[in-house]
């Protein structure tokens, strides 16, 4: 047996184990802290599973000592916008949402570890979804058209702009005191970040999310779409036996489903198209390098 299958093997059952473990003391026992080794044990599981239909996953990807520096620029990308997005944004100057039992050192580790297996398990939970149902979904483009290089250009050095402005402007309506306003603009960060991440990655002649989606590609979507739903069911769901975070103040606070907000819901999508195309940015970046050597 090759060392990557062990690999996987090996951190599939240690996926289990803690996927497994986190719901049960999240459910049985209402413990605060089981979302790390959810996302942990989520992504590893879907990991293993991406790696047995295609032989490739996101572990491997980063294990090869050719993609660590690759990694390391993924790390610091991630952290800084979970920590300005989540933390700075949401907790502090919104207060739109509150980790009730966290101290220092569990946003430590949040930060460290929960980010990243969330980001990772995201991108792996696509990845499932996509390549069961290509046999069944067409990925051919309904809306067939080209772009001059130049205007295609344009849209990506503006897309990059707009993505830039949508990500301090919690922090400029928090300087001017619209508390009220901030619940609403907070959605516009998880937007800048999608639109900042398929603007470098076009301006790098790569394939974008947004690009795929605009052309109807309908395997990207119903996988996009199919993402979206289940984790936030899932996360969400299990969240409200373990009140790890809980919600202050939402837009339409009023609207609930399964008595979680349905802002949560919408906010939940620019948030995986984010994610998903972050990491799909710094992959392409990484194949770019690759190619050059």
């Amino acid at each position: 047996m090759n060392t990557s299958k062990i690999l996987h093997k090996t951190t599939f059952i240690f996926g289990l184990i803690l996927f497994i473990g986190s719901i049960i003391s999240a459910i049985l026992y209402g413990y605060p802290h089981f979302y790390t080794w959810f996302a942990v044990g989520s992504w590893l599981i879907l990991d293993w599973v991406d790696y047995h239909k295609n032989k490739t996953s996101i572990l491997g990807y980063f294990y090869n000592h050719k993609h660590r520096i690759t990694f390391f620029l993924f790390f610091f990308v991630s952290t800084i916008a979970a920590f300005v997005i989540d933390y700075v944004y949401g907790v502090r100057l919104s207060k739109m949402w509150t980790w009730p039992a966290y101290s220092n050192i569990d946003f430590l580790r949040m930060y460290m570890i929960m980010n990243l297996a969330y980001i990772f398990g995201m991108y792996e939970l696509y990845r499932v979804f996509h390549t069961y149902l290509k046999n069944h979904i067409s990925s051919k483009h309904r809306l067939v058209f080209t772009i001059p290089s130049y205007i295609e250009k344009i849209i990506a050095y503006t897309g990059t702009v707009v993505g830039i402005i949508f990500l301090i402007l919690p922090f400029i309506s928090w300087q001017h005191g619209w508390t009220y306003e901030m619940r609403y603009i907070m959605l516009l960060p998880f937007l800048g970040m999608w639109l900042m991440s398929d603007s470098i990655t076009t301006l790098n002649k790569g394939s974008s999310i947004f690009g795929e989606i605009i052309r109807g590609n309908m395997l990207h979507i119903v996988s996009l779409t199919l993402t979206g739903i289940v984790a936030t069911l899932c996360t969400e769901v299990v969240n409200l036996y373990a009140h790890e975070w809980v919600y202050n103040y939402m837009p339409f606070q009023q609207l609930n489903i399964f008595k979680i907000p349905v802002a949560v819901f919408i906010g939940w999508i620019p948030l995986i198209l984010g994610v998903i195309s972050l990491l799909n940015m710094i992959k392409h970046i990484d194949y770019i390098k690759q190619k050059t050597r």
